[in-house]
């Protein structure tokens, strides 16, 4: 640790972060370098979340670790859960649940960043504020007028609009459902979604300009793992691309959930009246190893909504059930 160092750890640890991601990203990252050493992450996490136990969470913050350890973990590469339920991790214990609001992993970040392809004077939406750190980095790049961040949770934005403020920075924060984008501040050059969907919405894809881009991950319920897909918009009815490898730390979008069970789960109850077709390729096919992988992906792909269903009296009798479908 440099001299530096010792009087700002912060910027200490900042450094240290892009040099890390100078070596892991891609060329694309020399394009938020400069974000990534300016912008303090330590005022966007705050105190997070730690998992001592299956969905039981215990909060890690500055006071009770010291700030040398803290701030370790606030710049390591991976996601901390900084809401569990509707419970922040700044004064509370022990908690039981699952994670509502993260803070994403800065490869993480700045990877679905880069696939943006941003350069200045574009209009950026971003889907699912979380923390506030990714709109942060945009604000940095493109000025804050040019970046719109949505989430659901007016408690989650309005600690994000605190960070904000005391970064310096200014972009538009907005409470709102995500999958409906914001038509009041269309048309975007670029849409980003740091949670996970079931399909690209129709508002996301009539609220980007010809010519620009969508990136978000696609998962449904049979994986857990959410590719990342990175499609043009030819006009405001048709988008089109290609998926890169996915990740299991984009959290589902809150709206998007199935009131079934939680997304990866196989249900074991049997199936409801409705229409019923048997398939040419049984079930096998989707725990047969790598193959089975992209059997789930291409399922979800055609029935975005549908769930794994184990039947019958001894369970032998596997269905694909569309629970949203109409009968």
């Amino acid at each position: 640790m440099s001299p530096t160092d010792l009087i700002d750890p912060a910027a200490g640890r900042r450094r240290q972060l892009t040099a890390e991601l100078q070596l892991r990203q891609g060329p694309g990252f020399r394009h938020w370098s400069r974000s990534v050493a300016s912008v303090p992450r330590e005022l966007f996490v705050g105190p997070f979340f730690a998992e001592v136990d299956e969905c039981v969470w215990v909060p890690v913050s500055q006071d009770e670790v010291g700030l040398l350890s803290w701030l370790n973990q606030v710049y390591a590469d991976r996601t901390l859960p900084i809401r569990i339920g509707r419970v922040f991790a700044d004064g509370s214990g022990q908690v039981s649940g699952h994670a509502t609001a993260v803070a994403s992993a800065p490869g993480l970040v700045v990877r679905l960043l880069e696939g943006l392809e941003v350069v200045d004077g574009m209009r950026v939406l971003e889907i699912g504020t979380g923390s506030g750190y990714s709109a942060a980095l945009l604000a940095h790049r493109l000025g804050g007028d040019q970046v719109t961040s949505v989430d659901s949770s007016s408690e989650v934005t309005t600690r994000a609009g605190q960070a904000m403020r005391q970064a310096g920075l200014d972009p538009q924060l907005v409470v709102a459902d995500g999958l409906d984008g914001y038509p009041a501040g269309a048309l975007y050059d670029r849409v980003i979604s740091h949670c996970s969907v079931r399909f690209i919405p129709t508002a996301w894809v009539e609220q980007t300009i010809p010519g620009g881009l969508i990136v978000a991950g696609l998962r449904g319920s049979l994986t857990r793992d959410a590719p990342i897909a990175t499609l043009q918009v030819k006009d405001p009815a048709t988008a089109q691309g290609v998926f890169s490898g996915g990740s299991e730390q984009l959290l589902a979008a809150r709206t998007t959930g199935s009131s079934l069970a939680s997304d990866g789960a196989e249900l074991t109850v049997p199936p409801a009246p409705g229409a019923q077709r048997t398939t040419a390729i049984g079930p096998q096919i989707l725990d047969s190893g790598t193959s089975g992988v992209t059997a789930q992906f291409v399922a979800q792909l055609s029935l975005p909504t549908v769930r794994r269903v184990t039947a019958g009296v001894d369970r032998d009798e596997v269905c694909l059930v569309d629970p949203l479908r109409p009968r």
